[in-house]
């Protein structure tokens, strides 16, 4: 019930609310296939980041022009990964 009326709460907090050991809590949490939640910050968007964007698609396009398999090249992250590994 504690991470239904709270699922942001740290499995620490939890234990300590519900007077639990923490490894005790962990065995339980791992037996009803919950996990732990670990927040992360990610940077809002800056004023010139659509100017950006922009202009990185216009390079781009200049490049597939000159190079027909730049796209193939290219490693394309997953971005809410990305920026939370940028911080």
């Amino acid at each position: 019930m504690t991470f239904v009326n709270s699922p942001k709460k740290s499995a620490r907090h939890a234990a300590k609310e519900l007077s639990y050991l923490r490894s005790s809590l962990r065995r339980l949490m791992r037996k009803l296939n919950l996990k732990p939640y670990h927040p992360r910050l990610l940077h809002g968007l800056l004023e010139d980041d659509p100017d950006w964007r922009l202009q990185l698609c216009e390079i781009i396009r200049n490049q597939i022009s000159d190079e027909r398999d730049l796209l193939d090249k290219i490693i394309w992250p997953d971005e809410a990964y990305s920026s939370c590994q940028a911080t």
